[in-house]
């Protein structure tokens, strides 16, 4: 009996003291990242684009975040139509940069992190996870 409730809290601890990773998912066009939007009660929105250096600096670093969240990104790329960037334009205020996370409450835009701190960009980013938490 000792043996078997030494096995089991063994089993409870490695289970239980896994770390936790930011679950990172890709939307693949406008008409989704919009069902995103309006299906969830809270969502963050990460929008990037393929050619930006920032973003794919920021994608290296992105793995070491761990928040128990998930944030669905959107990559501007050479399939991103006119109608799609003004679909952008009109529903990400304010959008000049990228990346640039958005978080989003019954559908409306509570807050946004434009990165300032290249420097340390994942700081910046922990640090307005904790505070839309």
């Amino acid at each position: 009996m000792k043996k078997f409730l030494f096995v089991l809290l063994m089993l409870f601890c490695i289970i239980g003291c896994q770390p936790i990773k930011t679950e990172f998912k890709n939307v693949n066009n406008i008409s989704e990242l919009s069902n995103i939007i309006e299906n969830n009660d809270e969502v963050i929105i990460e929008i990037t684009k393929d050619t930006c250096p920032y973003c794919n600096e920021l994608n290296e670093k992105e793995s070491k975040l761990n928040r128990d969240i998930v944030v669905y990104k959107y990559e501007i790329n050479e399939t991103t139509t006119e109608t799609d960037m003004e679909f952008l334009k009109n529903n990400f205020d304010p959008f000049e940069y990228v990346p640039t996370f958005y978080y989003f409450k019954n559908s409306e835009i509570v807050d946004y992190l434009v990165i300032s701190d290249w420097s340390d960009p994942l700081n910046e980013l922990k640090y307005w996870l904790k505070k839309v938490e």
